[in-house]
């Protein structure tokens, strides 16, 4: 009922799942984000007058891309809202930022530009718990080289002498793709533990159809094969990215036939 009327009121293509807070006294509060491109998403935020939603400017960050939001998330602590969201910056990586409203009305961004994952980072699935007067605990999904994905920080106001900690470098994405379809074979191949490469090795080819939505999708995705990484495509002899991603896992079988199997470890 919520994601329709604010459909309805708003004109929005595909509103993600809203959050929303009421406080001991009744206040309630809601917050989504908003596209009217399906694509493109910003933070919104409503509070409730116990008639009507009224709309309320929500925490803004400039720098990066500051109207594309994945993912939000808000609680209140002592009465006020605390809103975090994964925002993209220059470099196309998501990442937190924090803000909490004062009885005044204005936003106090508490945290900015944090993620802990090295190089590609993307925030997403936000959630928050209040923790005492000075601190809060947020945990989101970040993929990162580490082989982790839940991270969870409590955020709290540092103390005299004491300094944020800077996070992790950022790289942009899209410098991280293959551009060939035989750097691409062997990236994955060099992914690939013992067990997966015999598994791969042994099928016959016309069987390898079997990965085009589980691995293949990975490459399409993990590869920018639909975001605008026209070099591979062309490598590959096509605009497609289905028929690309199953170009590359046949070009991942193919380096398999010609490589002798790794001895067993005794």
């Amino acid at each position: 009922m919520i994601k329709k009327a604010l459909a309805d009121r708003h004109g929005i293509v595909g509103v993600p799942e809203p959050s929303l807070v009421v406080s001991d006294t009744g206040q309630a509060w809601l917050l989504w984000c908003a596209s009217k491109t399906g694509s493109a998403h910003s933070l919104a935020l409503a509070q409730w007058d116990g008639e009507n939603w009224n709309d309320v400017p929500p925490p803004r960050v400039e720098g990066g891309k500051g109207d594309t939001v994945w993912a939000a998330a808000i609680i209140l602590r002592a009465g006020a809202p605390l809103v975090a969201w994964s925002q993209a910056d220059a470099t196309d990586n998501h990442h937190f930022y924090a803000a909490e409203r004062t009885e005044s009305g204005q936003w106090t961004i508490l945290l900015a530009d944090l993620h802990l994952a090295e190089g590609v980072s993307n925030v997403s699935d936000i959630r928050l718990a209040a923790g005492d007067a000075n601190s809060f605990f947020a945990a989101w999904d970040e993929p990162g080289q580490d082989g982790r994905r839940t991270r969870l920080v409590r955020a709290y106001r540092c103390a005299p002498g004491e300094a944020p900690v800077a996070p992790p470098k950022s790289v942009v994405e899209r410098d991280t793709w293959p551009t060939t379809r035989d750097e691409a074979a062997r990236r994955l191949v060099e992914g690939l533990d013992e067990e997966s490469k015999a598994r791969v090795r042994a099928m016959k080819k016309e069987a390898l159809i079997q990965f085009h939505l589980s691995w293949g999708m990975g490459i399409r995705n993990g590869f920018g094969l639909r975001r605008g990484n026209w070099k591979l495509l062309e490598s590959c002899g096509t605009k497609d990215p289905d028929r690309c991603s199953t170009i590359i896992i046949e070009a991942v079988w193919q380096l398999l036939q010609d490589a002798p199997p790794t001895a067993p470890k005794r």
